[in-house]
C-alpha cells in the first residue's frame, strides 16, 4: 500500500540509520531500489559521522509530494542485514508536515478557546450553580401591585400597558404577551426583567414585576430561555467544544510522545469513568 507522505505524520524516522561496513558505504545503487526520489547521489566513502553532517550518500533528494514510503520500508527489510539507510533530510521532511499540521490544531485550539472563553465561563458558572440547586430567581428582587382593573379578553395587551403607564412601573422592552404556565395568567419581558398579570378576581389584577440578577440571567441563558441569537452561539459553543477536545487529542497524539502512554491511559480513565458513572446514574 502506497502512503502518502502528507497523511503519513506520526511515523518517527528522523533517523533510519547505522552502519555498513565499519560505518562506510559501498557500491550501492540507490536509484534501483525505486525509493521515489527526485534525485540521489552516492559516496561510497563517506562514513556516518559525514552523513550525520549532512554530507551523505543520499543527496539532493528533491523529494516528490507523494513519496512511497513503503519502499523505504521494503529497502530495509530486504536488506536489513547489509546494508542501512540513513535518511536525514528525509526525516527533517517529515517533521516539518508533523509541525505544520500540529500548528495548524495548535493555533485553532488557541483561537477558537479564546473566542467562546466567555462562553464557556457563563455555561460552567450556571451549570454549577443550577446543580447545587440555586435556581434562576437568585437575588432577584420582585414586586408586587394590585390593581382594581379588568382585562377584556383580545385587549390584554393595550390595556395592560395602559396600567403599567398609570401606575408607573417599568415597561420592558419587550411587549408581546405570553401565556405563563408556571406563574399563571400572562407576562411580558426578557429574562431580565419581566411582568406577570394575573386576574385574581373579575375586579383585581395581580401585577408582579421581577428584576433577576446576573447570576439568574446566566442560568436562564444556560436553560435556552433568552433569544434565538444567544441560541445560535450556544451551538457554536457545543461544536467548538467538539473540536477543541479533538484538536488537543491530535495535539497530544501527534506532538507530545513523550508521555503518550500516561495521557492514554489518563484518557481511557476518563472514558470509563463517564460510562460508568452515567451508567449508575439513569
Amino acid at each position: 500500500m502506497k502512503i502518502d507522505l502528507k497523511q503519513q505524520v506520526i511515523i518517527d524516522i528522523s533517523i533510519i540509520a547505522v552502519n555498513l561496513n565499519e560505518n562506510h558505504s559501498s557500491g550501492i545503487n540507490w536509484q534501483n531500489f525505486n525509493l521515489d526520489f527526485a534525485s540521489t547521489t552516492q559516496n561510497g566513502q563517506n562514513s556516518f559521522i559525514q552523513l550525520q553532517s549532512g554530507q551523505g550518500f543520499v543527496k539532493n533528494l528533491g523529494l516528490r509530494v507523494n513519496i512511497n514510503f513503503n519502499s523505504v520500508l521494503n529497502f530495509l527489510s530486504q536488506n536489513g542485514k547489509n546494508f542501512t539507510l540513513f535518511l536525514y533530510d528525509l526525516g527533517f521532511i517529515l517533521m516539518e508536515v508533523q509541525m505544520n499540521k500540529t500548528k495548524f490544531f495548535r493555533l485553532s485550539h488557541i483561537y477558537v478557546s479564546l473566542f467562546f472563553l466567555p462562553v464557556a465561563l457563563l455555561y460552567s458558572i450556571s451549570g454549577v450553580a443550577y446543580i447545587f440547586g440555586i435556581k434562576d430567581d437568585v437575588f432577584a428582587t420582585k414586586m408586587q401591585y394590585e390593581v382594581n382593573a379588568t382585562l377584556i379578553k383580545g385587549q390584554e395587551e393595550q390595556m395592560l400597558l395602559q396600567i403599567l403607564s398609570e401606575q408607573n412601573i417599568k415597561i420592558p422592552s419587550n411587549t408581546k404577551l405570553r401565556n405563563d404556565r408556571k406563574q399563571g395568567g400572562i407576562s411580558l419581558g426578557g429574562i431580565h426583567y419581566s411582568i406577570n398579570a394575573k386576574q385574581q378576581d373579575p375586579q383585581t389584577l395581580i401585577i408582579k414585576t421581577t428584576t433577576r440578577s446576573l447570576l439568574g440571567d446566566m442560568i436562564l441563558l444556560h436553560k435556552d430561555k433568552g433569544g434565538w441569537y444567544f441560541s445560535v452561539l450556544g451551538v457554536g459553543f457545543g461544536i467548538a467544544l467538539a473540536f477543541l477536545y479533538l484538536s488537543g487529542l491530535m495535539i497530544t497524539l501527534f506532538a507530545s510522545k513523550k508521555d503518550r502512554n500516561p495521557q492514554l491511559i489518563v484518557l481511557a480513565l476518563g472514558v470509563l469513568t463517564c460510562l460508568v458513572l452515567g451508567y449508575l446514574s439513569v
